[in-house]
């Protein structure tokens, strides 16, 4: 399946020369561990959680510039994520960045009028880096 270009849509605020800080959640360790590296590889900083509960948790006790979060995971997925952001911080939901296997419109069939950032797997590295590069600039 095709990855998708990113949107347009502005997700973090404007992030000066420190490293980026980003949280990617997904269940299988394969794919975090791929976006750790080219994130890390981009001079980012990464924290990594399998499921939604644990980025949760985190997002309780550190700050992050940008989530990056697959939509299918058991217990809590990616929808019942954005939910939870929605409800307690609803500040953070544009720094949130879908991933999933499934077409974007399916997603936004599951959160119908909301502003979503989706990015289709598999996501090349060049995908990647050219979201690192929106998020360091966009101001």
């Amino acid at each position: 399946m095709p990855s998708c270009p990113p949107s347009v849509l502005p997700i973090t605020e404007h992030v000066t020369d420190k490293a980026l800080r980003v949280l990617v959640v997904d269940d299988d360790p394969a794919v975090a561990s791929y976006f750790e590296d080219c994130l890390v590889l981009e001079g980012c900083d990464v924290a990594t959680a399998g499921d939604a509960s644990t980025a949760l948790a985190k997002l309780e006790s550190d700050t992050y510039d940008v989530m990056i979060c697959d939509i299918t995971m058991p217990g809590l997925d990616g929808v019942a994520f954005y939910g939870r952001l929605a409800e307690k911080r609803p500040d953070l939901l544009r720094r949130l960045v879908f991933i999933s296997g499934r077409p974007s419109s399916e997603i936004k069939a599951l959160l119908p009028g909301q502003p979503l950032r989706i990015v289709e797997k598999p996501v090349p590295v060049r995908v990647i880096t050219a979201l690192v590069e929106e998020w360091r600039t966009w101001s």
